[in-house]
């Protein structure tokens, strides 16, 4: 007699009896991938900032990795089966042309000691921070922590008419799921209620007598109670602007704040791509070279008071730049000094930057996460 085969939990091959029901699945919170910064280039300002402004920003630009890169890069098929579940290795671009500011963390491959596993369960969807922040940065940036640090969390609640149906429902299902006689008096109810609310929309929809509240006020002097209430409709992701005022006290800043500038700039605009996939897979259009545009950088922002990072200040999540605003002339006047025998430039700059969160924040990131 042959003996049925067995999976690793012990159950009959076919059967269901080993997987968790959806039901009873709680999310937990990945651990949370912290960025590798050895050997990438910095860019600052003021010179000493760290002495004169010791809280401060960070900026960590990283490339934009789709889902379908990353489950190729990390070693995992979309089928859930794992050949790496664990990367050790960094899987940023081996090469990355950036502005000509001498970075030299373009084309560095610097290994990733991150140790969060990763699926591809539906249920074990890659967070943002697991799947950008990984191997050497594009370019890292900082910068004196701003005047205004403003945080806001925008819950999406929407004033609706549920009408009788509504308020009615529920005891309807309720009494289906227990399998109780209420159900055909629940039933009947909700049917009569719905016999006027028929009638009127029957009549106002013909267009001769107006709308259903027209009809019911020029009779009675009353309209149907619509039975409004709040509908939750979603959260959007938080979004922060942060402005600085920078002015160059020597030769050396100049140069900092334009490469911070310039790089900034780079990261938040696309280029131009020939091929749809980064493997260089044929697509239609190959042949042009401007067929396809890139997807610019994100950012990972942290807030540091000396070399600690923060802790009474929310996490910020994987950002993208929705807009950058560079002023040259901040008091409204042109006004610039020499840098060398030839070239002025401008004595003070505003920057401007806005950036987006590119996922939620939930109640459970809040209570455990810091964000």
């Amino acid at each position: 007699m042959t003996a049925t085969p067995t999976n690793q939990s012990g159950n009959q091959s076919g059967g269901n009896s080993g997987l968790t029901p959806l039901a009873s699945k709680v999310y937990q919170p990945p651990e949370r991938v912290l960025p590798q910064t050895n050997g990438v280039s910095l860019k600052q300002w003021p010179r000493q900032l760290t002495t004169i402004y010791p809280d401060h920003m960070e900026f960590l630009a990283y490339k934009y990795v789709s889902y379908a890169d990353y489950y190729t890069t990390a070693g995992i098929s979309i089928s859930g089966s794992s050949t790496n579940a664990t990367p050790t290795t960094g899987t940023a671009p081996t090469t990355q042309s950036g502005p000509s500011t001498g970075n030299t963390a373009n084309t560095s491959t610097s290994s990733n000691s991150a140790t969060t596993a990763v699926t591809a369960d539906y249920a074990g969807r890659p967070t943002a921070n697991q799947r950008f922040i990984r191997g050497t940065p594009l370019d890292r940036i900082r910068l004196p922590v701003p005047n205004t640090i403003q945080f806001s969390d925008g819950p999406n609640w929407s004033t609706e008419p549920i009408g009788i149906m509504g308020t009615q429902l529920g005891a309807v299902v309720k009494s289906l799921e227990s399998g109780s006689d209420q159900v055909a008096t629940n039933l009947q109810k909700m049917a009569q209620g719905l016999q006027s609310e028929i009638a009127l929309k029957a009549i106002s929809g013909t267009g001769l007598f107006g709308s259903a509240e027209a009809i019911t006020q020029g009779i009675g002097g009353k309209i149907q109670n619509p039975y409004t209430e709040q509908i939750f409709k979603g959260i959007e992701p938080r979004s922060f602007s942060f402005n600085w005022r920078l002015v160059p006290r020597n030769k050396e800043e100049q140069t900092q704040i334009d490469e911070l500038i310039r790089a900034f700039r780079y990261n938040s605009l696309p280029d131009y791509s020939a091929e749809l996939t980064p493997n260089g897979q044929a697509s239609p259009g190959d042949n042009l070279s401007d067929r396809w545009l890139t997807v610019p950088s994100v950012w990972n922002i942290r807030f540091f008071s000396g070399g600690n990072e923060m802790k009474y200040i929310p996490l910020l999540k994987v950002c993208v730049i929705k807009n950058i605003t560079v002023n040259f002339t901040p008091d409204n006047v042109w006004s610039t000094h020499l840098v060398d025998a030839s070239q002025p430039a401008p004595v003070a700059y505003d920057l401007s930057i806005e950036f987006q969160e590119v996922e939620i924040i939930t109640r459970t990131e809040v209570e455990k996460e810091r964000y």
